[in-house]
């Protein structure tokens, strides 16, 4: 009897051995796929084709949400490329990838939500950027939650409902977070006429010029002034004569 129940045991234990083998093989199996992958699992991937799709082969979309999806640091050899794009793409079924444009298809249902959700909010970047070149100035929080209600509404997905200002402002500062903006004013500067720091600079160097020429004056003003009392008791001639020496010298 003891010696069934510690087969019984063993059995168990073996069983158990096994099957935490076999979970450490499954595990090592994705860890590895997902390092092929540049870091990102099989719905990541799904997420990154959806975005590429969906925005009309915008490679630099897809590579920005696969740089956001991956669990890779940038300095990763297998940090996601756009090489990486290119061969995820080619690799995938075509029929799997004509699955997102059905809508009952629940296998792409969230890979398709979270692509038509990052192009939203991707064109709303998009807009500020504009803005702050063409404008110098951020828009206001009013105008962001805005544009972000009609790029949603373009991307087919359900506008937010309208919101008081503090749940505005609380909306786009989590858009701010994801998409690392930031809120800063610009340092002000003199703004200086051209024109006028041209003849400012011009006035400079003519002061400047003029200063060393009668610095050069003086100071051969001086050198004649150190010859003469060197030349004492000599003849007029021979005097002219050195100092026409000392001038072809200098």
């Amino acid at each position: 009897m003891a010696a069934e129940l510690q087969q019984s045991h063993l059995r168990a234990a073996l069983a158990e051995n096994m099957r935490q083998i076999r979970s450490c093989e499954q595990q090592a199996k994705r860890r590895a796929a997902s390092l092929e992958a540049g870091g990102l699992t099989s719905l990541s991937v799904k997420k990154v084709l959806a975005v590429y799709t969906l925005s009309e082969w915008q490679k630099e979309a897809a590579l920005q949400a696969a740089q956001q999806l991956t669990t890779l640091k940038a300095e990763h050899p297998q940090y996601p490329t756009s090489a990486l794009v290119d061969r995820m793409f080619l690799q995938a079924d075509l029929n799997d990838l004509l699955c997102m444009f059905d809508d009952t298809n629940v296998q792409w249902e969230q890979a398709v939500r979270f692509a038509r959700q990052m192009l939203a909010e991707r064109g709303v970047f998009s807009w500020v950027k504009k803005q702050n070149l063409a404008h110098g100035t951020a828009p206001l929080s009013a105008d962001v939650f805005d544009r972000l209600k009609r790029e949603m509404r373009d991307n087919a997905l359900p506008a937010p409902a309208p919101a008081t200002s503090r749940g505005i402002r609380k909306a786009v500062a989590r858009w701010r977070a994801r998409w690392s903006v930031r809120r800063a004013k610009l340092r002000e500067t003199d703004q200086v006429d051209p024109e006028l720091l041209r003849q400012k600079v011009h006035m400079f160097w003519r002061t400047v010029s003029s200063v060393t020429a009668k610095c050069h004056a003086l100071e051969q003003a001086r050198k004649r002034s150190r010859l003469l009392k060197k030349a004492g008791g000599l003849s007029s001639s021979d005097l002219v004569w050195l100092l026409s020496r000392k001038s072809a010298a200098d």
